[in-house]
């Protein structure tokens, strides 16, 4: 393999009440520890047939997972610094980061699961809006042992997309 990052998508569905999508993202080439994101969308209202989530590691874009699905799962090779992006039309527009760098002996040989949702709520108006910046942002805690919310990272404001 490589030094880029490739993207396989396995698509997982099930005709019961939850649809689940599995992806999996190998990174460079010797990080063998990887992060299992186990997500879950929450919606207001409505199904979740146009939610859209797009993966980007180091800045570039890999792919969307736009299939309807409210659950999913991803495997993130360590060593890299990943955005979640979730749209669907008439919400405000989430980002989650997740920096996966760590130390040598962490990126060897970890592997780690990490659970979440993300709800998106109604915009406050017409038109796109999203915060001006990541509402999470997930790094390994040496502390813990393990993938954590950096808690001293607060959120911001809700802003309305500006036309290009």
């Amino acid at each position: 393999m490589t030094g880029q990052t490739l993207l396989r998508l396995f698509f997982l569905f099930s005709f019961g009440s939850t649809t689940s999508l599995f992806a999996t993202i190998d990174g460079a080439e010797g990080a063998a520890g990887k992060l299992r994101l186990e997500g879950r969308i929450l919606l207001e209202s409505g199904g979740s047939e146009d939610v859209r989530v797009s993966v980007f590691c180091d800045k570039v874009e890999q792919d969307q997972l736009s299939k309807g699905s409210k659950t999913f799962e991803l495997e993130l090779a360590l060593g890299h610094t990943y955005q979640l992006v979730f749209t669907r039309s008439g919400c405000v527009t989430k980002e989650l980061v997740f920096d996966t760098n760590a130390s040598a002996d962490v990126l060897k040989d970890g592997v780690f699961t990490f659970r979440f949702q993300v709800s998106l709520a109604a915009a406050p108006a017409v038109g796109g809006f999203h915060y001006s910046g990541p509402v999470a942002i997930i790094r390994f805690n040496p502390e813990e042992g393990e993938f954590d919310y950096d808690r001293s990272y607060e959120a911001l404001e809700v802003v309305k997309v500006r036309p290009e």
